[in-house]
């Protein structure tokens, strides 16, 4: 916990969303040893590899509310995304974090429900929509562990919905997926499949950061 304290101090950074965190005693731990910070871990994942986010309380970020979406929705969403909701500078702003499926072959088949890829593609789908239709005027972040690659080929691209709409998404992160595996996020398998994904208000806010989260 020493070590994740210092990571945390030595970034210029609002809010951390976290995966895999099932040591709530631990994770207090960090929280506790963060002056101006707080956290929250969720409680609902299977093998309890919780959701769970760090955020500061010293600066323009202020939180509303934080509480866990869908969680009806077992199959798209194993672990339940996580919503974080508040303000910076007075904008309103959203962050999900994720964790989705893991495994499967590289082919969406839509036949098959179980299918890992197709759950994954469904639940971009899902979330896309829970944005469109709750967070209307928000700044949104879409995060995490998204278990699949964004250079799969556009008809077995789980993220196909955002790639595919360049006026309205934004991901973040493609130049490092294209780029060498040295800067993907599993480089040991090697594959990049933790990524950032922002709605059109933030467009602006990514080309001046100081105007934005």
């Amino acid at each position: 916990t020493d070590w994740v304290i210092k990571a945390v101090k030595g970034l210029d950074v609002d809010i951390i969303a976290l995966q895999e965190i099932n040591n709530g005693f631990r994770f207090q731990t960090v929280v506790d040893g963060l002056e101006g910070w707080d956290g929250f871990k969720a409680n609902s994942a299977s093998y309890d590899i919780n959701l769970a986010f760090l955020y500061r309380t010293d600066g323009p970020l202020e939180m509303v509310s934080i509480q866990e979406l869908m969680t009806d929705l077992w199959r798209p969403f194993p672990r339940s995304p996580l919503l974080f909701q508040g303000t910076f500078n007075g904008q309103p702003v959203a962050v999900i974090n994720n964790h989705l499926k893991c495994c499967g072959d590289g082919v969406i088949d839509s036949n098959n429900s179980s299918d890992e890829e197709t759950r994954r593609r469904d639940a971009c789908l899902l979330l896309e929509d829970y944005v469109l239709q709750n967070l209307n005027g928000h700044r949104v972040y879409l995060v995490g562990d998204f278990n699949d690659e964004l250079t799969d080929p556009l008809e077995n691209n789980v993220f196909a919905n955002f790639l595919g709409d360049p006026d309205q998404w934004l991901v973040t992160d493609l130049n490092i997926a294209q780029g060498g595996s040295g800067g993907w996020s599993f480089p040991g398998w090697p594959s990049h499949i933790d990524h950032i994904i922002v709605n059109h208000p933030l467009f602006e806010a990514q080309t001046a950061p100081t105007q934005g989260l």
